[in-house]
């Protein structure tokens, strides 16, 4: 085809079709009865009578072979209603359902219905009609010139006629008491699952009304709630130029965006720590004069806590981003980037703001302490004399022995617990800090303690202590348990659905995989064997550029123009149909096609098929721009720089599209059928391979459980380190790990007693599960 101009609507698009379904309102009463057959015709007719529908059909043959741009008849609705047009009555459309049920072209006749119409029952619960569509088209602005000609352009202008037509067929459908209309195609499924998605983030702003709210509530601010929020709103564009700009990923899409969700929490989670140890800085005398020791205070207590944290998050996203799959793996380190931008924000864009913000409370404290009376401007500085009294008490008190341990010798309450220490080192304020610090934490605090505190200070404490044999007992047990049941999770026993099982596009998708009978244009397993290519070189490609698939490998012993290669490629096409792998004996193969146009050019002389060597190419290419017009238009026949580069036959797999415990093994025996041919094939012809978009979904399906293990076990040994580093203590670090363990072993036991399988979500939030364990 080369770069020309092609004619318009010739193109075929697979992807493109539309599927209008119908479904009995009653399951014992057939689809197909007079009543219904008139007002299914109504809805082929409306569709048909669409102006964005005659642009985008695709258009009949004319004579000669090809299409031309003053042809404008579509090939219309792939349909069983025509069938019925002399009939009259119910009876008489029974009559003709059986009589196609026994036709020799079965085959083709019942395609239209579900599985249960059979040369035994002849009723259905379900039919179908279904259009094609081709490009390049004329949308009344531009006259493309091919489909890689803005393609961009020529679908939006498809997606508003599905639109359009959606509309009318649902106002249309509230007349048919009988049937249920369903409308599919591949676009729409895209269209519609993106608006769920957009509805989704609706959970967004309850997420972030939730978060703001407990903010406000837990730190009695509305301005730190506003600071948070805005906070995680400046992680994204950090994120993303570290992404985009740093890590060259150029993947980004509605996956990624999700992190927002992940990102709230986190970022609410240090923010909660920062200002709790805020708070309690605030309940000693000696920091509430001096800012920077107090802030000092702070970084030491909080910053350590949230960097752990951070850290572990940071690896559990790191730990899904080596994922084989792009998408999960761009995801992985966006939402890494995202949660190491919000730890750097919360150490110093937060603390800044709850310094001014303490600032300005100080100044309004001191404004109206300029508006009291005498007498109370004289308590005021009473208070002030006492306050700096005990500060200067705390500080001369905050010590720690040689050996760094707190002893408490406190001059002041009972409550108050300040270690000593005899040391002949020069204080420094670095020194005080740390004093501070190790006060702070070996002393109780001198304010008033909150509820929540006060139970995990008092009968929570008591409890873990009095039962604590017991309450390891127990969870040894639930382990135990949790892991039998995580070992019984079944792998995907049947494709994943992104859809709620009541969601229209959900009822169609199932109802076009499951319910009706194969034909060569469902989107089924679809398989081509291809011979003249060896792969793909992507050693210059990035991963993450979507743009590029990389350079064509070509098989450079490719040939087909030898006699021997030609009838060999029919014998393959022969085999290939009347094989068990197949449904129906589907297949699409253009050597025969060709062989039966030579032969017909010749006046029915067989024997002048196959064509001499020389005379190959010219032959193929006269066939191509003719009555072969149709297997150029869809590539099947590739030719690059005037040499034959590519060709491939298609058929349909039998099977559904099932999960990789049953999908793996057809493959497999795909993969023998194909080292079969090859063996048996002359040189030239020896090299072919079989492949389909529906083993790409299995091989992804399999990455996804591999990752999953993978990333729990690199998760779960850097953490192990990471809380090693950080506490010192193997000891500890061993049970907090085995704690992690507990809890994604806990929540797999959920799993389990949901009876949901383990799928690709479930597979990618165990991971991220490891990193928010460690919080």
């Amino acid at each position: 085809l080369g770069d020309r101009q092609l004619p318009l609507q010739v193109e075929d698009q697979t992807n493109w079709y539309v599927y209008l379904l119908y479904q009995s309102k009653k399951s014992s009463r057939s689809v197909v009865t007079y009543k219904n057959v008139q007002e299914i015709k109504q809805v082929q007719t409306m569709v048909e009578n669409n102006d964005k529908y005659k642009k985008l059909c695709k258009l009949k043959s004319i004579s000669g072979g090809g299409s031309s741009d003053g042809n404008t008849e579509c090939e219309g609705a792939i349909t069983f209603t025509s069938w019925f047009n002399d009939a009259t009555d119910d009876a008489e459309v029974a009559e003709i359902m059986k009589e196609k049920a026994v036709s020799s072209n079965y085959n083709r006749y019942k395609v239209f219905f579900d599985d249960s119409y059979t040369p035994q029952h002849t009723s259905a619960e379900w039919a179908r009609s279904y259009y094609k569509f081709a490009l390049p088209i004329n949308d009344g602005k531009k006259r493309y010139a091919s489909s890689n000609d803005d393609f961009d352009a020529q679908e939006e202008y498809y997606e508003d006629f599905l639109k359009e037509i959606y509309d009318d067929i649902d106002d249309l459908s509230d007349n048919f008491k009988d049937f249920d209309i369903y409308f599919y195609s591949y676009n729409w499924l895209v269209i519609k699952y993106n608006e769920l998605m957009m509805q989704d983030f609706a959970f967004v702003i309850g997420s972030i009304l939730f978060v703001f709210t407990y903010m406000m509530i837990h730190t009695q601010s509305i301005v730190l709630p506003i600071v948070g929020m805005f906070q995680v709103l400046a992680a994204f564009p950090i994120a993303f130029t570290l992404y985009r700009v740093i890590m060259q990923v150029r993947i980004f899409n509605i996956m990624s965006l999700l992190s927002i969700f992940v990102i709230l929490g986190i970022a609410a989670d240090n923010i909660f720590v920062f200002m709790d140890a805020w708070k309690q800085s605030s309940q000693f005398a000696c920091l509430r004069g001096d800012l920077e020791k107090r802030l000092a205070y702070v970084y030491r207590r909080a910053t350590r806590a949230m960097l752990v944290t951070t850290l572990t998050t940071f690896t559990a996203f790191l730990a899904t981003a080596i994922s084989d799959i792009a998408p999960v793996s761009a995801f992985g380190i966006f939402s890494a980037n995202m949660v190491m931008s919000n730890y750097l924000l919360v150490v110093t864009f937060f603390p800044c703001c709850v310094i001014l913000r303490h600032k300005f409370m100080e100044n309004r404290k001191a404004k109206k302490a300029s508006q009291l009376p005498q007498a109370a401007k004289k308590q005021v500085v009473e208070a002030a004399v006492n306050e700096k009294s005990e500060r200067q008490d705390d500080q001369q008190h905050l010590t720690v022995n040689r050996a760094g341990l707190p002893e408490s010798r406190s001059p002041r309450g009972s409550s108050g617990i300040y270690p000593e220490v005899e040391s002949d080192r020069p204080d420094s304020e670095s020194e005080d800090v740390d004093k501070i610090a190790t006060a702070a934490t070996a002393s109780e605090t001198l304010g008033k303690e909150s509820r929540v505190e006060k139970f995990f200070d008092g009968p929570f404490i008591h409890m873990i202590m009095k039962a604590r044999y017991f309450l390891v007992a127990i969870f040894l047990v639930w382990f135990s348990v949790a892991t039998w049941m995580a070992t019984e999770i079944r792998p995907l026993s049947q494709q994943e659905y992104w859809f709620p099982d009541d969601h229209e596009v959900q009822i169609s998708y199932r109802a076009l995989d499951r319910t009706y009978h194969k034909g060569s244009d469902d989107g089924t397993i679809k398989v081509r064997l291809v011979y003249g290519i060896n792969g793909l070189d992507r050693s210059n490609v990035t991963p993450y550029d979507s743009t590029s698939i990389g350079d064509v490998d070509w098989d450079v012993n490719f040939d087909l123009s030898p006699e021997e290669n030609q009838k060999r490629l029919v014998n393959i096409c022969n085999m290939v149909q009347n094989s068990s792998l197949v449904q129906d004996h589907i297949l699409t193969c253009f050597i025969q096609d060709f062989k039966d146009w030579v032969i017909d050019q010749n006046n029915g002389d067989v024997n002048s098929f196959p064509v001499a060597a020389s005379s190959f190419t010219a032959k193929m290419k006269e066939w191509l721009a003719t009555d072969g017009y149709d297997h150029a238009a869809q590539k099947r026949v590739g030719y690059v720089e005037d040499t034959l580069r590519y060709v491939y036959i298609q058929t349909v797999a039998v099977g559904n599209n099932d999960p990789y415990s049953k999908m793996h093994p057809r493959w497999e025996h795909w993969e023998d059928f194909m080292d079969e041919i090859n063996a048996q094939s002359p040189q030239g012809l020896n090299n072919g391979y079989q492949t389909s978009s529906r083993w790409q979904w299995m091989i992804t399906e399999r990455a996804l459980l591999r990752n999953a293990f993978s990333g729990m076990a690199i998760a779960g040994a850097i953490s192990f380190l990471v809380l090693l580093l950080s506490t010192l203590n193997v000891i500890i670090a061993f049970f907090a790990v085995f704690v992690i363990a507990g809890i994604i072993i806990s929540v797999l036991g959920i799993v389990y007693c949901f009876d949901w399988e383990f799928g690709m979500i479930v597979s990618i939030s165990v991971v991220i599960l490891i990193g928010f364990s460690v919080d």
